[in-house]
């Protein structure tokens, strides 16, 4: 395994990143480590990717997508903004590298950012924050502990993310945010020069629609569902896939929480999901190991009768987020 140092003030530990063979271009290629700090996972590379770094056969050389029919928002497809991919290409599968062909997605809990009890450690977060952002330069970034917009009028913490981001040409980044969750949101935030999300993204299970010892099963934080295109050069190699974002119930005492809360996907997985013909991927914040039956049993279900679901045979036994 190999692994970048994380040097940027505030955050700890490193970016580990296991290789995962995978037989189907449309199986997950990469799957991420939770590491100390609750510092950025990088989660996956998911078929298929973008900005080629070598001349395809029998192609011109490609130094950006707009060379396609693909408008140009920003003019920052280029080889040289694709910061990510290059230094995580030896995790790629040999078939995909130096092609559009994987995908880039990024996982951070980022612990209450612009929450109240934070003011005084944003004011200087903030800046960190986007130059991490800036330096994965991810498609699209998963994340949890977000204020999002207030009844008031005053937009999420976010939204100012995704403006420096585009505005330094690393892209063209659009955030949306659950419904519920407070200052605790979580939060999906993607580069649209890349990827076209095919409908909302909004809260799948809304707040109080599942519930179990007369608590929420998703703790007040709902999952927050995107159904995405990836945009590559040749259009017949595009393909679509749904996101599933999560923030379960945290603490030992949170298992019977986690359980309904492993029980509503596992069966919107084998219905709902299932109409739509694509990959499906649940990433986010677990707060308890994949190897812990009595919160995941609904998924080791699913997994040890499915061959197609990957859950503890992808995650490191002691993750919590995955």
């Amino acid at each position: 395994m190999r692994s970048i140092r994380n040097r940027s003030e505030g955050l700890q530990g490193e970016l580990p990143v296991p290789l995962i063979d995978g037989k189907d271009r449309n199986a997950f290629d990469v799957a991420g480590r939770w590491t100390p700090g609750k510092s950025p996972t990088i989660l996956a590379e998911l078929c298929p990717k973008r900005r080629p770094r070598r001349q395809l056969p029998n192609r011109a050389p490609v130094a950006a997508r707009s060379t396609g029919s693909l408008r140009a928002r920003n003019r920052v497809l280029t080889t040289a903004n694709d910061h990510i991919s290059t230094a995580f290409e030896d995790f790629v599968s040999v078939w995909a590298r130096g092609t559009d062909q994987f995908l880039d997605i990024v996982q951070w809990n980022i612990e209450w950012f612009e929450a109240a009890k934070s003011a005084a450690k944003d004011r200087k977060r903030h800046a960190i924050v986007i130059e991490i952002l800036k330096t994965l330069n991810a498609d699209l970034f998963i994340f949890q502990e977000v204020a999002g917009p207030t009844r008031s009028g005053k937009p999420g913490v976010l939204d100012s993310v995704a403006d420096a981001l585009t505005e330094s040409g690393n892209g063209d980044y659009r955030v949306e945010y659950t419904l519920a969750g407070g200052e605790q949101r979580v939060a999906m935030m993607w580069d649209r020069d890349f990827l076209r999300a095919k409908g909302e993204v909004e809260d799948l299970f809304p707040r109080g629609t599942h519930t179990v010892e007369g608590k929420d099963a998703f703790a007040q934080r709902t999952p927050l569902y995107g159904h995405f295109e990836v945009r590559t050069l040749e259009r017949d190699r595009r393909f679509d896939f749904q996101a599933l974002e999560v923030h379960l119930k945290a603490m030992g005492d949170g298992h019977v929480q986690r359980r309904h809360s492993a029980a509503v996907p596992s069966d919107w997985i084998v219905t709902d999901a299932r109409q739509t013909d694509s990959d499906i991927l649940i990433v986010g914040d677990f707060n308890a190991p994949p190897s812990e039956a009595a919160s995941w049993q609904p998924f080791h279900d699913l997994e040890d009768n499915d061959d197609r679901v990957k859950f503890r045979s992808i995650n490191n036994g002691s993750e919590f987020s995955y």
